[in-house]
Parts: C-alpha cells; sequence; structure tokens
C-alpha cells in the first residue's frame, strides 16, 4: 500500500508560488527567519509568519504568510537589507515589550539596533525569534520604474502582543 494509495490526488492544487501578505494589517507569531541560497546562486530572506489576526478576509487567522526579500540584486540592496532588518527589528521589539515592565514605553521598531552578530543569530539554525510577535502591515503601490504592483510591508509593535505570550 502505497502514501497516496485511495487518494484522489485530483483535487489539490498548487499555490502557484509562495502564500504572502496581501493588503490588510497583520498580527503574527514568527515560524522562522533564514536566509536561503536559490539554485541560480542568489540569496533571499524569507521570514514566515503563523496569522494571529487578519483584516483581510482572503488571509485566514491559523495560514502561514511567507516575507521574501531578494539581497542579491545590489541596485536594490539598501532596500531589501532593510526590508530585511525590519522584520528582525519588529520581532525583537515586540519581545522586548512584552518581556519588560508594564510601564515601560512601547519600543519603536526603527530605534532598535541590530547587529550583524544579531543577524546572523537570527538567521541561525535554532531560529531565536521563533515563536516572537509582530505586526505586519501589507499595501499595494504601483513602482516608478516598471509601473507595477508591488506589495510593500510595514512591521510594527502591536499593542495587544502581550496578549499572545507564551
Amino acid at each position: 500500500m502505497g502514501m497516496f494509495a485511495g487518494m484522489n490526488l485530483n483535487q489539490f492544487h498548487g499555490s502557484g508560488g509562495g502564500n504572502y501578505f496581501k493588503d490588510g494589517d497583520f498580527v503574527c507569531r514568527v515560524q522562522s527567519m533564514k536566509v536561503i541560497t536559490k539554485r541560480d546562486g542568489h540569496t533571499a530572506f524569507i521570514a514566515e509568519f503563523e496569522v494571529l489576526e487578519s483584516n483581510n478576509d482572503e488571509i485566514k487567522v491559523g495560514s502561514i504568510r511567507s516575507f521574501y526579500v531578494p539581497l542579491s540584486d545590489a541596485q536594490f540592496k539598501e532596500t531589501s537589507y532593510g526590508n530585511m532588518v525590519d522584520a528582525m527589528r519588529a520581532a525583537t521589539a515586540t519581545m522586548m515589550f512584552i518581556h519588560g515592565s508594564p510601564t515601560d514605553p512601547m519600543p519603536v521598531v526603527k530605534d532598535v539596533a541590530i547587529s550583524d552578530e544579531d543577524a546572523d543569530s537570527i538567521i541561525a539554525e535554532d531560529q531565536p525569534l521563533a515563536g516572537a510577535i509582530c505586526g505586519v502591515r501589507a499595501y499595494t503601490i504601483i513602482t516608478k520604474i516598471k509601473k507595477q504592483q508591488f506589495t510593500k510591508h510595514e512591521f510594527f509593535v502591536p499593542t495587544n502582543a502581550r496578549d499572545y505570550a507564551r
């Protein structure tokens, strides 16, 4: 008896690519943050999140969403690395908020320092930010040069992050 014995495999269809964020505001739990090397030799940062709250009917609570940032394109290197570090900053800032004193002010994501050693640790196999909470705001823009739709992401500390602390 094979692994797929008795299954109607014709009912299943691929996603046509990754499951990415669409326009909306989300409270998420980090599943992983990693850098991969693709078959063509280019590198990319991928953060995967479990959606805990969503205001987009297409993205359900409990679904897994990815944030993908190509890192090899020299033309966009500053923006790409900035997007990667912002995701790291938000998860770190939220951990600071959750584990800090209730009277501490809300950390400001852009003010969280991430050193090269921190970044290397974050993407390491033991995944120190797995389980961290962060907010993701996604919205669509039209790019200036190619006039194509592009989803931008902003990361933030959700005000209700402590509700999700483990």
